[in-house]
């Protein structure tokens, strides 16, 4: 019963570690599979200066000029800007339900994006309207079993202006032949808020899981589509010049009708002609990108080693930046603090084992009493007994700990079966994620039997100290 509580104490410490290692391994393993170790992601600088700190602005948007710097700087393999695009919502065609839709497009000629597919293909350069899934939205679809059923299905994106969406796009050449009139809603490039657009893609692959798991992937060209306004509007440059002109003309107008003279031939043909070029409404673009510059740009880095040095040098260009150790780090905290509280419930367990260990002992003296006035009596020292004593505190340490690991062992073997058919299921690129390294076989073992050891100390001095005589006279 003894060794029994010490197993369930070697148990519990040995799972939850393993599990906290296991844990740790899944993100490194999500991270490296795209290549996410040698990636930066670069933002506007957050810091503020001068008068722009007043109104919360002053961030310099991330242009293809930025990306021009980027690439100057040595290491740097290959950048790609990255945009984000807005839907109310999206479902698959044919189908009513309706799913969250995050679409991030990225320039997939780049070197950047080592996206790895769990069925149909990457993207490639010339993609429109070609979408890679992350395992998010296959989980939401119901293709998790099967994601290759999924390939060259229809995404339909939705912009509906009941949801607060921004509709990226009102009008196109195609769709409007005519300008608006002045008594129709869009005259003047007002937004036609009361329809619904509709954008539709095809599934070309699904990603395995890691960073792009809640985001679906398409090309930057589609994007720039998506996200460029097309409406009817006036040129506002050609506008100004032509109320100046007309200004000026209303002037010399004036001053005949002031002097009741006769108006020239040549400046009443003047104001028919010029009235006759009166800024007409025609289809105005409106990218978001050449606005707002671009959410984000991704650098790739040569070697993992010359990340810290590149993300340096991106920072002098006044830019934010992220890297995968960013990441790792702050999550390698988290992982401490849950390695912390799960290893003291172990520890917990493992101090009531000891103090079991103490009253087995402490009983074992008493039965034993005889037997130690013997030995006492055949010469054996006090250190002899104390030795002896402790010894066997310490083996029911080391017995404990070498069948908690073995059963520890066996119940990881189920833990992976169950985790593999998951991260099957996911399209998770992740194995047998719950490992014992030797350090941890070796720490488990040498802890138990240092419990057992100390719990053993007591009991071990109480019997090196009975009187011989005593002992021998104990019934």
């Amino acid at each position: 019963m003894t060794i029994l509580a010490i197993v369930v104490g070697a148990i519990s410490v040995t799972i939850m570690l393993s599990l906290v290692l296991a844990g740790k391994a899944a993100f490194i393993g999500t991270m490296s599979a795209n290549g996410g170790l040698t990636q930066i992601q670069v933002s506007p600088s957050s810091e503020i200066e001068g008068e722009d700190a007043r109104w919360g602005g002053g961030n310099e948007p991330l242009t293809d000029a930025t990306i021009t710097s980027i690439k100057g700087i040595s290491y740097v393999v290959d950048v790609t800007p990255v945009h984000d695009v807005g839907f109310s919502y999206m479902q698959l065609k044919g189908e009513s339900k309706k799913f969250r839709a995050n679409l991030s497009g990225y320039d997939p000629a780049t070197k950047v994006m080592t996206m790895d597919v769990a069925a149909g293909r990457p993207l490639q350069a010339g993609d429109v309207a070609k979408v890679v899934v992350g395992s998010d939205t296959l989980r939401n679809l119901g293709y998790t079993s099967h994601p290759q059923d999924l390939i060259g299905k229809t995404l339909t994106f939705v912009n509906d202006p009941e949801s607060g969406k921004k509709n990226y796009v009102t009008y196109t050449d195609a769709d409007v032949t005519d300008p608006p009139k002045p008594d129709e809603k869009n005259f003047g490039g007002k937004e036609d808020a009361g329809e619904i657009h509709t954008y539709e893609a095809e599934i070309i692959g699904v990603s395995t899981a890691g960073g792009n798991a809640y985001m679906d992937n398409t090309s930057l060209e589609w994007v720039r589509q998506l996200t460029t306004r097309k409406r009817w509007d006036i040129n506002k440059e050609n506008s100004q010049q032509w109320e100046q002109q007309w200004k000026s003309l209303e002037e010399q107008m004036k001053q005949y009708n002031n002097s009741k003279t006769k108006m020239p031939d040549t400046l009443e043909a003047q104001r028919n002609q010029l009235m006759a070029t009166q800024p007409q409404q025609e289809i105005v673009h409106e990218s978001d990108i050449t606005q707002n510059g671009y959410r984000s740009i991704l650098v790739k880095v040569d070697d993992q080693n010359n990340v810290p040095a590149v993300a340096e040098a991106i920072k002098q260009l006044k830019l934010s930046t992220t890297t995968a150790q960013d990441q790792i780090d702050e999550m390698m905290k988290m992982f401490t603090i849950v390695s912390m509280i799960l290893g003291g419930i172990g520890l917990i367990a493992l101090f009531v084992a000891a103090i079991g260990v103490v009253n087995t002992m402490v009983m074992a003296t008493y039965e034993r009493t005889r037997e130690i006035g013997v030995m006492r009596a055949c010469g054996a020292t006090r250190s002899t007994v104390r030795r002896l004593f402790t010894f066997e505190a310490a083996l029911l340490g080391f017995w404990g700990g070498v069948i908690g690991l073995a059963i520890s062992y066996g119940l990881s073997k189920v833990g992976n079966y169950i985790l593999n058919r998951v991260a099957t299921a996911q399209a998770v690129p992740l194995n047998n994620l719950i490992t014992f390294p030797w350090w941890l076989i070796g720490g488990v073992i040498a802890f138990t039997t240092i419990v057992g050891l100390l719990a053993g100390l007591y009991p071990a001095i109480r019997a090196a100290r009975m009187n011989p005589v005593d002992a021998l006279r104990y019934e």
